[in-house]
């Protein structure tokens, strides 16, 4: 069985790191629902994914309207029943909204991932905000990680690296990670 057999994951952002994790989370199972403010690259990941057999729903969203990625979450619980994993690859005031959306649904079933990819742009700040997230979400069974990324400067390996972490991370085999930072760029864990 694949790690994410069955899984609801949304993945926000569908540039190069973006669109390697919606990828990897469909090879592994996932039903993603890859969002994006850029329709160009939306259509670019959906035809990948759909291409190698994977199941994928886009939508054109501004993850910065925090009324918009309300709604997005909530229109992915009402239509697929659930919300397991939620990843953002865009900006950290972003990723607190969506986050924030989607732990919502997580806290009602008590279960649930949220990874926060930082690149090389404010890795502090996102560590920061994942040890916030995680202290008020991991006592109602939702797990939070922050996977340091170095960017694509890095090239295709390390973005495959990203993608096969991101797996790692939202799949059950991660269980025991919370609150934790890992570093795709040198392979260390910090936690």
């Amino acid at each position: 069985m694949a790690l994410l057999e069955g899984k609801q994951a949304v993945v926000y952002g569908a540039g190069a790191a973006g669109r390697v994790v919606a990828w990897s989370f469909a090879c592994e199972g996932a039903t993603v629902h890859l969002a994006s403010r850029s329709a160009p690259r939306l259509r670019a990941a959906a035809a990948e994914i759909r291409a190698d057999g994977g199941k994928v729903r886009t939508t054109l969203l501004d993850v910065l309207d925090p009324d918009a990625a309300g709604a997005h979450a909530d229109a992915v619980v009402a239509r697929e029943g659930r919300l397991d994993v939620s990843c953002n690859l865009t900006s950290v005031r972003a990723t607190r909204s969506t986050a924030t959306a989607a732990s919502r649904h997580m806290v009602r079933r008590r279960s649930g991932v949220i990874l926060l990819v930082a690149g090389h742009r404010a890795p502090v700040a996102f560590e920061s905000l994942g040890a916030e997230l995680a202290s008020g979400l991991e006592p109602h069974g939702v797990r939070v990680v922050t996977l340091r990324f170095g960017g694509v400067r890095g090239g295709a390996g390390l973005l495959d690296d990203l993608g096969d972490v991101a797996v790692y991370a939202a799949s059950d085999w991660g269980r025991t990670l919370s609150d934790a930072t890992i570093d795709v760029v040198s392979g260390t864990l910090v936690a």
